[in-house]
C-alpha cells in the first residue's frame, strides 16, 4: 500500500484500507521519512527496531500510523493533526532508539497534506526535509525551514549549479580559512549584521570580525557586509551544505 501511495497510484478514497485502518483516506495526514545514521546492528535490523519504536510513539489510542521499511529508509504516514505534537513524539522515539539500542535516526517531516492522494507530494517534502538534517538538527520539518531554505530546497539542478559556481573563490580558500569564513558568515547573519553581537557569539574581539569580513569580501568576491553579498554567501553555503549531506 505504501508503495502505491508514494508512486501516486490510485486507491479507493471512499474506504479505509485494511493495512492502515486508523488513517482517514481523505483526512489530514503527515508523512515522515527516516534514515539510520549510526547503529551497532545491521541496517535492516536497526530500521526494524526504529520502526517499532516510532509506530508505538506515534500511535493515538487505536489509531495506528502506517509504517514501512523501503530501500534503506523508514516511511511513516500518520494523522496530520497538531504537527508540533507529532514532532515531539518523533523526538521521544528517536531518543528511545538511542537510549535502548544505540541507534541514531534522522527524520524529515512533510507539511500536513490532505488524504491518500497527497502522499506522493508529502513523501517528496519529507525526503527533502531529511536532506537538511544534521547532527545538531536531527529532525527537520518542512514548515520549520527558513524562507531561504524553502526557496533553495526546490531549486532545479541548473539553479543549484549556478549558485554553487558563485562560491568557487570561497571554496578555494585553505581549509582552515574556509572554516573561519563560514563561521563568520553564519554568525554575522545570525547577529543581524551586528559586528559586536557576532563577536560575542564567536568569543572574539569586534575588530577580529571586521578583519574577517574584509578578508571574505576580498577573497570570496562577495561582501558579507552588504545585504546582497550576505544573501549570495548564505545561498552558496546552503547549497554546499545540502549537497554534502545528500
Amino acid at each position: 500500500m505504501l508503495e502505491r501511495l508514494i508512486h501516486g497510484q490510485p486507491t479507493d478514497p471512499g474506504r479505509r484500507h485494511p493495512a492502515a485502518p486508523g488513517l482517514d483516506p481523505t483526512g489530514q495526514l503527515l508523512t515522515v521519512v527516516g534514515t539510520i545514521q549510526q547503529t551497532p546492528l545491521a541496517v535492516g535490523d536497526a530500521l526494524q527496531l526504529a520502526r517499532d519504536t516510532l509506530e508505538e510513539n506515534m500511535s493515538l489510542g487505536t489509531a495506528r500510523p502506517l509504517a514501512a521499511i523501503r530501500q534503506g529508509e523508514l516511511v511513516l504516514i500518520t494523522t496530520g493533526t497538531s504537527p508540533r505534537t507529532k514532532v515531539a513524539s518523533l523526538r521521544a522515539a528517536r531518543q528511545r532508539t538511542i537510549d535502548e539500542h544505540n541507534i541514531d535516526v534522522r527524520y524529515g517531516v512533510s507539511v500536513p497534506s490532505q488524504g491518500f492522494a497527497s502522499v506522493q507530494q508529502a513523501y517528496r517534502e519529507a525526503a527533502l526535509s531529511l536532506s537538511y538534517t544534521s547532527a545538531s538538527r536531527p529532525i527537520v520539518s518542512l514548515e520549520d525551514l527558513s524562507s531561504l531554505e524553502c526557496a533553495l530546497i526546490g531549486a532545479t539542478a541548473t539553479t543549484k549549479a549556478i549558485i554553487a559556481s558563485k562560491g568557487n573563490n570561497l571554496r578555494a580558500l585553505p581549509d582552515e580559512d574556509l572554516a573561519v569564513a563560514v563561521e563568520t558568515i553564519r554568525a554575522f547573519s545570525d547577529a543581524n549584521l551586528n559586528v559586536a553581537k557576532a563577536a560575542e557569539q564567536m568569543h572574539v574581539h569586534p575588530n577580529t570580525v571586521r578583519y574577517r569580513l574584509e578578508h571574505i569580501a576580498t577573497r570570496a568576491g562577495h561582501d558579507p557586509r552588504t545585504f546582497t553579498g550576505l544573501v549570495e554567501l548564505l545561498c552558496i553555503l546552503e547549497i554546499t551544505d545540502n549537497d554534502q549531506q545528500a
